[in-house]
């Protein structure tokens, strides 16, 4: 009969299955890591086209504002969208649009629509969207 030695039954039956079980754990952590990534990019993805898709045609369309006196706006940030946009505007963008001085450019580009349609492609390519 043969004698086995405590490491030999510790190298044949206690190190493989050690080994396996790290070896799964770090297999579903990784898993998990991939699609917690994947899932924020679809997210991403789903905000910008949001943005896209409802606010850009309210900014295209007669630019409405509402006037007088220290509350003056433009009638987009009622808006849902610009509420998920506004977080994710430079702050003096922000600041910019939301105070209560309504801007015309005459002969150049609309401010508040090309501003923030640059800003949207801004955040999609910070974002590695595109």
């Amino acid at each position: 009969m043969i004698e086995t030695s405590w490491l030999d039954i510790f190298t044949r039956y206690v190190i493989p299955p050690l080994l396996g079980g790290a070896g799964g754990i770090i297999t579903v952590y990784g898993q998990w890591g991939i699609e917690k990534r994947r899932q924020k990019m679809q997210a991403r993805r789903d905000l910008v086209a949001e943005w896209r898709k409802n606010l850009i045609p309210l900014l295209i369309a007669k630019p409405e504002t509402r006037g007088g006196g220290p509350e003056s706006k433009y009638a987009f940030m009622d808006h849902e969208s610009y509420a998920s946009l506004r977080p994710h505007l430079r702050s003096d963008l922000r600041a910019k649009i939301e105070d209560s001085v309504i801007r015309v450019n005459v002969g150049g580009p609309a401010f508040p629509r090309s501003a923030i349609m640059d800003e949207i492609a801004r955040i999609e390519r910070q974002w590695c969207l595109i």
